[in-house]
């Protein structure tokens, strides 16, 4: 697709009023602008700006390039957005934050990813390693009969989100 890109560009240049280059091109710029969009809103930032190449190579003042740019910037953002909730979220873990102080957690940051992108494999296993300490945490509350820890343990993990089977 490159060369009959610069094909088409070469004759463009030469007979600017070749429509039927000219019409080859916008397919060329609707094809890689629709993968861009597509890889966009897939989360693979890196192949949608190399599609987003091809298209703005094939024609830059294509009409629908400025909705797939906006559609990447956004998907960058929140790419962005959802690193930053996994690196707290990790960090908080080394602190031991698993579901206490209440808004400064690892387990919400956790589901603060997972509300965006359910699929998220880094939030969904610190989500089951988070439960799978509680629950050890519960059973050796449970040992001590320290009832009154336990259930501001079950509190936490309800707010946090933990689903009924965890609970």
């Amino acid at each position: 697709s490159t060369s009959a890109i610069q094909t088409y560009r070469e004759v463009v240049r030469l007979n600017p009023t070749n429509t039927e280059a000219s019409a080859e091109l916008d397919r060329f710029a609707q094809y890689y602008a629709d993968i861009a969009s597509q890889d966009a809103l897939a989360g693979d930032i890196t192949s949608a700006m190399a599609n987003m190449g091809g298209a703005n190579t094939a024609n830059p003042e294509f009409v629908g390039l400025d909705s797939v740019r906006e559609t990447i910037q956004q998907a960058a953002t929140l790419q962005a957005e959802i690193d930053g909730l996994l690196q707290e979220a990790s960090s908080l873990r080394a602190f031991g934050s698993l579901i206490d102080p209440p808004e400064s957690n690892a387990a919400e940051r956790y589901q603060r990813v997972l509300a965006t992108d359910p699929g998220n494999a880094i939030a969904t296993q610190g989500m089951s390693e988070i439960i799978a300490q509680v629950q050890r945490r519960f059973f050796d509350l449970l040992s001590l009969r320290d009832f009154a820890d336990i259930d501001r343990l079950i509190d936490r993990a309800i707010a946090v989100g933990f689903g009924e089977a965890s609970v």
